[in-house]
Protein backbone atom coordinates (compact mmCIF):
# COMPACT_ATOMS: atom_id res chain seq x y z
CA UNK A 1 0.00 0.00 0.00
CA UNK A 2 1.34 3.42 -0.95
CA UNK A 3 2.07 5.99 1.75
CA UNK A 4 0.31 9.41 1.53
CA UNK A 5 3.61 10.91 0.27
CA UNK A 6 3.85 8.28 -2.47
CA UNK A 7 0.19 8.81 -3.40
CA UNK A 8 0.77 12.56 -3.64
CA UNK A 9 3.81 11.90 -5.84
CA UNK A 10 1.79 9.69 -8.21
CA UNK A 11 -1.13 12.13 -8.54
CA UNK A 12 1.13 15.13 -9.19
CA UNK A 13 3.24 13.25 -11.73
CA UNK A 14 0.23 12.24 -13.84
CA UNK A 15 -1.62 15.60 -13.61
CA UNK A 16 -0.98 18.39 -16.09
CA UNK A 17 -3.42 21.11 -14.90
CA UNK A 18 -3.33 21.63 -11.13
CA UNK A 19 -5.19 24.03 -8.82
CA UNK A 20 -3.60 25.03 -5.49
CA UNK A 21 -6.05 26.44 -2.92
CA UNK A 22 -5.24 28.33 0.29
CA UNK A 23 -7.51 29.03 3.30
CA UNK A 24 -9.58 32.20 3.30
CA UNK A 25 -7.42 33.79 6.03
CA UNK A 26 -4.14 32.29 4.89
CA UNK A 27 -1.15 32.85 7.18
CA UNK A 28 2.44 33.24 5.99
CA UNK A 29 3.17 29.51 6.10
CA UNK A 30 0.25 28.55 3.85
CA UNK A 31 0.98 31.41 1.42
CA UNK A 32 4.73 30.81 1.19
CA UNK A 33 4.45 27.02 0.91
CA UNK A 34 1.75 27.45 -1.74
CA UNK A 35 4.07 29.70 -3.73
CA UNK A 36 6.93 27.22 -3.31
CA UNK A 37 4.73 24.47 -4.74
CA UNK A 38 3.55 26.71 -7.58
CA UNK A 39 7.11 27.61 -8.60
CA UNK A 40 8.29 24.00 -8.31
CA UNK A 41 5.48 22.49 -10.37
CA UNK A 42 5.93 25.14 -13.05
CA UNK A 43 9.56 24.06 -13.31
CA UNK A 44 8.26 20.56 -13.95
CA UNK A 45 6.19 21.82 -16.87
CA UNK A 46 2.81 21.79 -15.11
CA UNK A 47 0.04 24.35 -15.68
CA UNK A 48 -0.68 25.78 -12.21
CA UNK A 49 -3.16 28.22 -10.66
CA UNK A 50 -2.97 29.40 -7.04
CA UNK A 51 -6.04 30.90 -5.39
CA UNK A 52 -7.09 32.29 -2.00
CA UNK A 53 -10.45 33.94 -1.26
CA UNK A 54 -8.88 36.87 0.60
CA UNK A 55 -5.90 39.02 -0.48
CA UNK A 56 -2.74 38.11 1.40
CA UNK A 57 -0.95 40.38 3.87
CA UNK A 58 1.23 43.18 2.49
CA UNK A 59 4.10 42.03 4.69
CA UNK A 60 4.52 39.07 2.33
CA UNK A 61 5.04 41.31 -0.71
CA UNK A 62 8.72 40.27 -0.81
CA UNK A 63 7.80 36.70 -1.77
CA UNK A 64 8.41 35.76 -5.42
CA UNK A 65 5.37 35.38 -7.71
CA UNK A 66 2.99 36.71 -5.03
CA UNK A 67 0.96 38.49 -7.73
CA UNK A 68 0.08 35.12 -9.23
CA UNK A 69 -2.29 34.41 -6.32
CA UNK A 70 -5.88 34.92 -7.53
CA UNK A 71 -8.90 35.65 -5.34
CA UNK A 72 -11.48 33.85 -7.52
CA UNK A 73 -11.78 31.07 -10.07
CA UNK A 74 -12.80 31.67 -13.66
CA UNK A 75 -13.66 29.16 -16.40
CA UNK A 76 -13.31 25.99 -14.35
CA UNK A 77 -14.84 23.96 -17.19
CA UNK A 78 -15.88 24.28 -20.84
CA UNK A 79 -19.45 24.17 -22.15
CA UNK A 80 -20.21 21.77 -24.99
CA UNK A 81 -22.78 22.16 -27.77
CA UNK A 82 -23.32 18.81 -29.50
CA UNK A 83 -25.12 18.44 -32.85
CA UNK A 84 -26.32 15.02 -34.04
CA UNK A 85 -25.49 14.73 -37.74
CA UNK A 86 -26.79 11.29 -38.69
CA UNK A 87 -29.70 12.81 -40.66
CA UNK A 88 -28.24 16.15 -41.72
CA UNK A 89 -24.54 16.72 -42.23
CA UNK A 90 -23.24 20.12 -41.09
CA UNK A 91 -21.40 21.79 -43.97
CA UNK A 92 -20.45 25.14 -42.42
CA UNK A 93 -20.09 26.64 -38.96
CA UNK A 94 -19.63 30.32 -38.15
CA UNK A 95 -20.46 32.67 -35.30
CA UNK A 96 -21.45 36.29 -34.78
CA UNK A 97 -20.91 38.30 -31.61
CA UNK A 98 -23.31 40.96 -30.36
CA UNK A 99 -23.25 43.24 -27.36
CA UNK A 100 -24.64 40.64 -24.94
CA UNK A 101 -24.77 37.47 -27.00
CA UNK A 102 -22.99 35.18 -29.41
CA UNK A 103 -24.78 33.41 -32.25
CA UNK A 104 -23.48 30.08 -33.57
CA UNK A 105 -24.71 29.57 -37.15
CA UNK A 106 -24.79 26.09 -38.67
CA UNK A 107 -25.38 25.37 -42.36
CA UNK A 108 -26.60 21.79 -42.90
CA UNK A 109 -27.72 19.73 -45.86
CA UNK A 110 -31.26 19.69 -44.50
CA UNK A 111 -33.33 21.30 -41.76
CA UNK A 112 -31.83 20.89 -38.27
CA UNK A 113 -34.30 20.27 -35.44
CA UNK A 114 -33.98 21.26 -31.78
CA UNK A 115 -33.81 17.64 -30.67
CA UNK A 116 -30.58 17.25 -32.67
CA UNK A 117 -28.81 19.80 -30.46
CA UNK A 118 -27.63 19.05 -26.93
CA UNK A 119 -26.05 21.39 -24.35
CA UNK A 120 -23.79 19.93 -21.66
CA UNK A 121 -20.93 20.94 -19.34
CA UNK A 122 -17.50 19.69 -20.34
CA UNK A 123 -14.76 18.19 -18.23
CA UNK A 124 -13.28 20.24 -15.42
CA UNK A 125 -10.18 22.20 -16.33
CA UNK A 126 -8.15 20.88 -13.37
CA UNK A 127 -7.00 17.28 -13.00
CA UNK A 128 -5.91 17.73 -9.38
CA UNK A 129 -6.71 20.14 -6.53
CA UNK A 130 -4.17 20.71 -3.75
CA UNK A 131 -5.38 22.37 -0.53
CA UNK A 132 -2.68 23.70 1.80
CA UNK A 133 -3.22 24.52 5.49
CA UNK A 134 -7.02 24.22 5.36
CA UNK A 135 -8.40 22.13 8.27
CA UNK A 136 -11.73 21.68 6.45
CA UNK A 137 -13.27 22.58 3.09
CA UNK A 138 -15.31 25.40 4.64
CA UNK A 139 -12.09 27.22 5.61
CA UNK A 140 -11.46 27.77 1.88
CA UNK A 141 -14.31 30.31 1.95
CA UNK A 142 -16.03 31.36 -1.26
CA UNK A 143 -13.56 29.39 -3.39
CA UNK A 144 -15.22 26.23 -2.08
CA UNK A 145 -18.72 27.67 -1.68
CA UNK A 146 -18.90 28.81 -5.32
CA UNK A 147 -17.26 25.69 -6.77
CA UNK A 148 -18.55 22.76 -4.70
CA UNK A 149 -19.08 20.55 -7.77
CA UNK A 150 -15.43 20.99 -8.71
CA UNK A 151 -14.22 19.94 -5.24
CA UNK A 152 -16.50 16.91 -5.07
CA UNK A 153 -15.66 15.63 -8.54
CA UNK A 154 -11.89 16.09 -8.85
CA UNK A 155 -9.06 14.37 -6.91
CA UNK A 156 -8.08 16.43 -3.85
CA UNK A 157 -4.68 16.38 -2.14
CA UNK A 158 -4.99 17.74 1.40
CA UNK A 159 -1.68 19.02 2.88
CA UNK A 160 -1.62 20.23 6.49
CA UNK A 161 0.33 20.10 9.75
CA UNK A 162 -2.68 20.82 12.00
CA UNK A 163 -3.96 17.92 14.10
CA UNK A 164 -7.50 19.32 13.76
CA UNK A 165 -7.53 18.61 10.01
CA UNK A 166 -10.63 16.59 9.04
CA UNK A 167 -8.84 14.44 6.43
CA UNK A 168 -11.29 15.38 3.65
CA UNK A 169 -9.00 14.64 0.69
CA UNK A 170 -8.65 11.58 -1.50
CA UNK A 171 -5.01 11.88 -0.46
CA UNK A 172 -4.28 13.29 3.01
CA UNK A 173 -0.68 14.36 3.50
CA UNK A 174 -1.09 15.39 7.14
CA UNK A 175 1.77 15.43 9.64
CA UNK A 176 0.94 16.96 13.02
CA UNK A 177 4.55 16.51 14.17
CA UNK A 178 5.87 18.73 11.35
CA UNK A 179 6.72 22.31 12.24
CA UNK A 180 4.83 23.75 9.29
CA UNK A 181 3.22 23.15 5.92
CA UNK A 182 6.51 24.32 4.43
CA UNK A 183 8.31 21.39 6.07
CA UNK A 184 5.81 18.90 4.59
CA UNK A 185 6.04 20.45 1.13
CA UNK A 186 9.85 20.42 1.31
CA UNK A 187 9.67 16.64 1.74
CA UNK A 188 7.20 16.39 -1.14
CA UNK A 189 9.42 18.44 -3.46
CA UNK A 190 12.47 16.31 -2.63
CA UNK A 191 10.49 13.21 -3.62
CA UNK A 192 9.24 14.75 -6.88
CA UNK A 193 12.56 15.72 -8.40
CA UNK A 194 16.14 16.18 -7.22
CA UNK A 195 17.55 19.72 -7.16
CA UNK A 196 14.08 21.19 -7.70
CA UNK A 197 14.49 23.74 -4.91
CA UNK A 198 16.22 26.91 -6.12
CA UNK A 199 16.83 30.26 -4.39
CA UNK A 200 13.26 31.57 -4.81
CA UNK A 201 11.63 28.32 -3.70
CA UNK A 202 14.01 28.06 -0.74
CA UNK A 203 13.09 31.61 0.33
CA UNK A 204 9.39 30.70 0.25
CA UNK A 205 9.90 27.55 2.29
CA UNK A 206 12.15 29.21 4.88
CA UNK A 207 9.52 31.95 5.30
CA UNK A 208 7.00 29.32 6.39
CA UNK A 209 9.46 27.70 8.79
CA UNK A 210 10.39 31.01 10.44
CA UNK A 211 6.79 32.19 10.74
CA UNK A 212 5.40 28.96 12.21
CA UNK A 213 8.25 28.42 14.67
CA UNK A 214 8.49 32.09 15.72
CA UNK A 215 12.07 32.24 14.45
CA UNK A 216 12.78 28.72 15.76
CA UNK A 217 11.79 29.66 19.33
CA UNK A 218 8.58 27.62 19.62
CA UNK A 219 8.14 24.00 20.77
CA UNK A 220 7.39 23.09 17.14
CA UNK A 221 11.10 23.41 16.40
CA UNK A 222 12.67 19.96 16.12
CA UNK A 223 16.21 18.95 15.04
CA UNK A 224 14.90 18.13 11.53
CA UNK A 225 13.42 21.64 11.34
CA UNK A 226 16.82 23.22 11.96
CA UNK A 227 18.49 20.85 9.49
CA UNK A 228 15.94 21.80 6.83
CA UNK A 229 16.47 25.52 7.54
CA UNK A 230 20.22 25.05 7.08
CA UNK A 231 19.66 23.25 3.76
CA UNK A 232 17.36 26.03 2.52
CA UNK A 233 19.86 28.75 3.47
CA UNK A 234 22.57 26.85 1.60
CA UNK A 235 20.28 26.82 -1.43
CA UNK A 236 20.11 30.63 -1.29
CA UNK A 237 17.12 31.44 0.95
CA UNK A 238 17.34 35.08 2.05
CA UNK A 239 16.96 34.76 5.84
CA UNK A 240 17.69 38.43 6.55
CA UNK A 241 15.04 39.61 4.10
CA UNK A 242 12.50 37.18 5.56
CA UNK A 243 13.07 38.27 9.15
CA UNK A 244 13.03 41.95 8.20
CA UNK A 245 9.77 41.58 6.27
CA UNK A 246 7.96 39.43 8.83
CA UNK A 247 9.00 41.19 12.00
CA UNK A 248 10.43 44.62 11.21
CA UNK A 249 8.80 46.00 8.07
CA UNK A 250 5.11 45.86 8.91
CA UNK A 251 2.82 48.00 6.70
CA UNK A 252 2.43 51.39 8.36
CA UNK A 253 -1.22 51.86 7.33
CA UNK A 254 -2.16 48.47 8.82
CA UNK A 255 -0.23 49.23 12.00
CA UNK A 256 -2.21 52.45 12.31
CA UNK A 257 -5.44 50.51 11.87
CA UNK A 258 -4.38 48.04 14.54
CA UNK A 259 -3.35 50.91 16.80
CA UNK A 260 -6.78 52.57 16.56
CA UNK A 261 -8.48 49.23 17.29
CA UNK A 262 -6.10 48.50 20.18
CA UNK A 263 -6.99 51.86 21.76
CA UNK A 264 -10.47 50.40 22.36
CA UNK A 265 -9.17 46.97 23.37
CA UNK A 266 -11.15 45.06 25.97
CA UNK A 267 -9.62 42.19 27.98
CA UNK A 268 -11.59 39.51 29.85
CA UNK A 269 -10.08 37.38 32.58
CA UNK A 270 -12.55 34.47 32.38
CA UNK A 271 -12.48 33.23 29.72
CA UNK A 272 -9.17 34.81 28.76
CA UNK A 273 -10.26 36.90 25.80
CA UNK A 274 -9.27 39.99 23.82
CA UNK A 275 -11.97 42.00 22.00
CA UNK A 276 -11.18 44.74 19.48
CA UNK A 277 -13.60 47.00 17.61
CA UNK A 278 -12.98 48.88 14.36
CA UNK A 279 -15.16 51.81 13.31
CA UNK A 280 -15.85 52.76 9.69
CA UNK A 281 -13.91 55.97 10.33
CA UNK A 282 -10.83 53.90 11.27
CA UNK A 283 -10.63 52.55 7.72
CA UNK A 284 -11.02 56.06 6.30
CA UNK A 285 -8.44 57.72 8.56
CA UNK A 286 -5.82 55.02 8.01
CA UNK A 287 -6.59 54.70 4.27
CA UNK A 288 -7.16 50.96 4.64
CA UNK A 289 -9.99 48.57 3.84
CA UNK A 290 -11.37 45.22 5.01
CA UNK A 291 -8.24 43.62 3.55
CA UNK A 292 -6.38 44.83 6.66
CA UNK A 293 -8.54 42.79 9.04
CA UNK A 294 -6.39 39.68 8.70
CA UNK A 295 -3.32 41.70 9.70
CA UNK A 296 -5.13 43.20 12.72
CA UNK A 297 -6.22 39.77 13.95
CA UNK A 298 -2.77 38.29 13.39
CA UNK A 299 -1.12 41.20 15.21
CA UNK A 300 -3.53 40.79 18.13
CA UNK A 301 -2.77 37.08 18.48
CA UNK A 302 0.96 37.81 18.27
CA UNK A 303 0.81 40.51 20.97
CA UNK A 304 -1.54 38.58 23.28
CA UNK A 305 -0.40 34.96 22.83
CA UNK A 306 -1.58 33.55 26.17
CA UNK A 307 -5.31 34.01 25.61
CA UNK A 308 -8.09 31.61 24.62
CA UNK A 309 -10.13 33.91 22.35
CA UNK A 310 -9.25 36.82 20.09
CA UNK A 311 -12.29 38.64 18.70
CA UNK A 312 -12.43 41.41 16.11
CA UNK A 313 -15.65 43.39 15.45
CA UNK A 314 -16.21 45.94 12.68
CA UNK A 315 -19.02 47.87 11.02
CA UNK A 316 -19.81 46.76 7.47
CA UNK A 317 -22.84 48.40 5.83
CA UNK A 318 -25.84 47.89 8.14
CA UNK A 319 -24.30 44.96 10.00
CA UNK A 320 -21.64 44.42 12.59
CA UNK A 321 -19.39 41.59 11.46
CA UNK A 322 -16.89 39.65 13.49
CA UNK A 323 -14.05 37.16 13.43
CA UNK A 324 -13.27 35.10 16.51
CA UNK A 325 -10.13 32.98 16.70
CA UNK A 326 -9.90 30.32 19.39
CA UNK A 327 -6.99 28.38 20.82
CA UNK A 328 -9.34 25.36 20.94
CA UNK A 329 -11.79 25.48 17.96
CA UNK A 330 -14.23 23.10 19.70
CA UNK A 331 -14.92 25.92 22.18
CA UNK A 332 -17.05 27.59 19.49
CA UNK A 333 -19.73 24.96 20.19
CA UNK A 334 -20.33 26.69 23.52
CA UNK A 335 -20.42 30.20 22.04
CA UNK A 336 -24.10 30.47 21.10
CA UNK A 337 -24.11 33.22 18.50
CA UNK A 338 -27.41 33.19 16.59
CA UNK A 339 -27.83 34.14 12.96
CA UNK A 340 -25.35 34.13 10.10
CA UNK A 341 -22.14 32.36 11.11
CA UNK A 342 -19.63 29.79 9.89
CA UNK A 343 -16.66 28.01 11.46
CA UNK A 344 -13.52 27.80 9.36
CA UNK A 345 -10.72 25.97 11.09
CA UNK A 346 -9.88 27.86 14.29
CA UNK A 347 -11.94 30.90 13.24
CA UNK A 348 -15.61 31.75 13.64
CA UNK A 349 -16.99 34.32 11.18
CA UNK A 350 -20.34 35.86 12.12
CA UNK A 351 -22.74 38.78 11.67
CA UNK A 352 -24.82 40.61 14.27
CA UNK A 353 -28.06 42.24 13.10
CA UNK A 354 -29.66 45.32 14.64
CA UNK A 355 -26.78 46.24 16.94
CA UNK A 356 -24.31 49.09 16.99
CA UNK A 357 -20.61 48.40 17.29
CA UNK A 358 -20.67 49.32 21.00
CA UNK A 359 -23.75 47.15 21.63
CA UNK A 360 -22.10 44.26 19.79
CA UNK A 361 -18.99 44.50 21.96
CA UNK A 362 -21.16 44.48 25.10
CA UNK A 363 -23.18 41.52 23.73
CA UNK A 364 -20.07 39.43 22.93
CA UNK A 365 -18.58 40.24 26.34
CA UNK A 366 -21.68 38.99 28.17
CA UNK A 367 -21.93 35.96 25.88
CA UNK A 368 -18.35 34.93 26.68
CA UNK A 369 -18.90 35.37 30.42
CA UNK A 370 -22.13 33.34 30.44
CA UNK A 371 -20.86 30.55 28.15
CA UNK A 372 -17.68 29.59 29.98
Amino acid sequence: MLTPLQQAFEYIKKSRNILIVLPEFAQADAVSSGLALLLSLKKMGKSIELVSAMPVSEKLSFLPSLKEIKTSLQNTRDFIISVKTEKNKVEKLRYETGKNEIKIILTAQGQLEKDQIELSPGLFKYELIIAIGAPDLESLGQIFEQNTELFFNQPLLNIDHQSSNEGYGQINLINASASSNSEIISQLLESLEKNLIDKEIATCLLTGLIQETKSFQSVKTKPQTLILASVLINKGADKEKIVESLYQSKPLSYLRLWGRAAARLKVLIDPKSVILTIKSSDFEKTETSYEGLGFVLEETVENFPNYDFWILLWQQSSKVKGIAQAKQPEAFDLLKIEGEKTIRGNKLIFSLEGKTLEESSFFITNLLKSSF
